[in-house]
């Protein structure tokens, strides 16, 4: 008779970042069966002491966590050399998948139907905050809240899951200080500077979450992981109200509180932000729950046909890593005796009869890890010198390479417009492109300070000599003449239309204070359709979408031209805000006519 300890496993259904998942089935006396997920860690991490510890933290913190909105470990187990964590099949699909199958059919989910996802997480953290033992709190933090770990099964429920690095007292791996686990664009500034958290952080990525369902995008969305961490740690978002401007103002404002940069400024607790969400949920959307959610999904089923998770294709098995001891499909599972894994030194006793759990998240987890050095009293110091160290030479790294791309039109470029004899005392008349700073020898002391930006912007009339006459319309011949280093200029009153005059004031009306304007904007320069080549009078500055720094105040005009599509022109006047966009829509060009005798002959 099997024993309560045997698994069939029916089929690979993923990989994770740090396990395999696979479909299998729980058997037990009696006939007992039932449907599970096995999550089995990679054999190249069992050499890690923390990586298998960190596992067994996560069974002993969900295991110990109760609730109908949080997954529960069903099992721990070792068999052939490996640990399996046991779950339950939640037939259904992550909130990640949701989004992308709602925006690919033009379905979106409903503003009440996302408030009600986000009012089932605040419950599950709400309850995993609170938990205590012996009377004394546990401190559990999710630090990782996304919607890869937010679970939505066919009937509308609602599950976080996936309490992996889960910070709790008396775990058998203490996060060091300085260390950062999650994922990156839903993590709180905290969290991101590798300082101490608290639940406050868990309800600022569970805000981002919200910022996401409510605009479509990323709050801390950036080109590089690097830009991306910054803006994390500094909190810079664009509010939910400008990148969607028909969003209601109570979603809004709670998101907005969610995530406001210091914590004593958030949501002391997921209960006040739980009473805040329902509050809006009443009052300003109509009544959405569970059965509203089911229905949704069911005609997002409909129009794309996505099978949940048990009925999805089944992956290739592959051999693991060890290149040993392979899990086929349709094969038994037998634990070994594994008594040994629950005995802590101050760990939950094993259920035997345990409650529903989820599948775990299938996306790996950022580990992003900045230094932390001893005595405490010198550590901070030092941690921000070598933070900037960091920074800098992630910052050269990428100048480089970027440069390094650039070669081919850069020789080109010189080759074309340097001069034979170039004399000391007289500047060639291309523009220069600015090399390494490596290679540039110290100037003198006299000349050491950087121009302001208008002597920058201020460039002799030649410096940028009229383009060939047949490169107006062609987009390589116009790439041969782009300046590579022009996110690094700054575009000024000679590149511009002209100044803008300040609106005067109306009669009877006070005049408003002039703020001063910042010496430079960067402004994001994109097409639609992408991959047009940017041109500002004589210059080009590469294909669409890009970067450039203008001076604000100054209205300027962008010519862009793509084969295919007419020329089109877009003329902008720059202001003191930051993170200003400039977007135009170029229009095909008609077919040409066909001559009389084409259309005879059907040509």
């Amino acid at each position: 008779m099997p024993g309560p300890d045997r698994y069939h496993i029916s089929r690979k259904i993923a990989d994770g970042g740090m396990a395999e998942i696979f479909l299998g089935t729980q058997r037990g006396v009696e006939g007992f069966e039932r449907p599970v997920v096995l999550k089995r860690i990679l054999a190249s991490l069992l050499a890690d002491p923390q990586f298998r510890n960190q596992m067994i933290d996560e069974a002993h913190v969900a295991m110990s966590l109760n609730h109908s909105n949080i997954v529960q470990v069903l099992d721990l187990g070792h068999a052939r050399g490996r640990y399996f964590l046991v779950l339950e099949l939640v037939e259904g699909w992550d909130l990640n998948q949701i989004l992308n199958r709602a925006r690919a059919a033009s379905f979106p989910l409903l503003p009440e139907l996302a408030l009600y996802v986000v009012a089932e997480v605040c419950r599950a953290l709400g309850y995993a905050h609170a938990k205590t033992r012996d009377g004394q709190p546990r401190g559990i933090v999710h630090r990782d809240v996304s919607p890869h770990n937010v679970l939505v099964s066919e009937q509308g429920e609602v599950k976080l899951t996936d309490f992996g690095i889960a910070k709790a007292m008396g775990r058998r791996e203490h996060t060091g200080h300085g260390v950062i686990k999650g994922k990156l664009a839903f993590m709180s500034p905290e969290q991101a500077s590798g300082t101490a958290v608290d639940g406050r952080s868990d309800l600022f990525s569970l805000g981002t979450v919200l910022y996401l369902l409510g605009t479509g995008r990323r709050p801390f969305d950036a080109p590089t992981d690097l830009e991306a961490l910054v803006r994390v740690r500094q909190c810079q978002f664009a509010p939910p109200a400008q990148v969607a401007p028909d969003i209601s103002p109570e979603f809004a404002r709670i998101t907005l509180r969610a995530m406001q940069a210091a914590p004593a400024n958030r949501y002391q607790s997921a209960e006040e932000m739980l009473v805040d969400i329902e509050t809006v949920q009443r009052s300003a959307f109509k009544p959405a729950g569970q059965t509203e959610l089911k229905r949704w999904l069911a005609d997002l089923q409909r129009l794309d046909g996505a099978p949940t998770i048990s009925k999805a294709a089944s992956q290739t098995p592959a051999l693991d890593d060890s290149q040993a001891l392979p899990l086929a499909d349709s094969e038994d599972l037998v634990f070994d005796d594994s008594s040994q894994l629950w005995q802590p030194e101050e760990g939950p006793v094993r259920p035997t009869q345990p409650t529903m759990a989820a599948v775990p998240a299938l996306q790996p987890t950022v580990h992003v890890t900045t230094p932390a050095l001893t005595p405490p009293a010198r550590q901070q110091s030092k941690t921000s010198r070598r933070l900037a160290i960091v920074f800098f030479v992630g910052g050269m790294a990428a100048l480089l390479a970027w440069l390094g791309l650039r070669e081919p039109p850069r020789r080109s470029r010189l080759a074309t417009h340097s001069s034979p004899a170039p004399r000391p005392a007289v500047p060639p008349p291309a523009a220069p492109i600015p090399p390494p700073r490596a290679s540039t020898p110290p100037p003198p002391p006299q000349a050491a300070q950087t121009p302001a930006p208008s002597a920058q912007a201020a460039s002799p009339p030649d410096a940028h000599p009229p383009l060939p006459p047949t490169a107006e319309d062609d987009e390589e011949a116009l790439l041969q003449h782009s300046e590579p280093a022009a996110s690094d200029q700054v575009l000024g009153e000679d590149e511009g239309e002209g100044p803008v005059k300040p609106p005067a004031a109306k009669r009877g009306h006070p005049a408003k204070p002039e703020h001063p304007l910042p010496e430079s904007v960067s402004v994001y320069i994109e097409s639609q359709p992408k991959g047009a080549v940017v041109k500002l009078k004589n210059r080009v500055f590469g294909r669409s979408p890009l970067n450039l720094r203008f001076r604000p105040g100054i209205a300027y005009e962008l010519t862009f031209i793509k084969k295919g599509y007419q020329n089109a022109s877009k003329r902008f006047t720059v202001t003191g805000r930051k993170n200003q966009k400039v977007r135009v829509t170029l229009k095909k060009k008609p077919a040409p006519k066909k001559s009389f005798f084409r259309r005879i002959l059907g040509r």
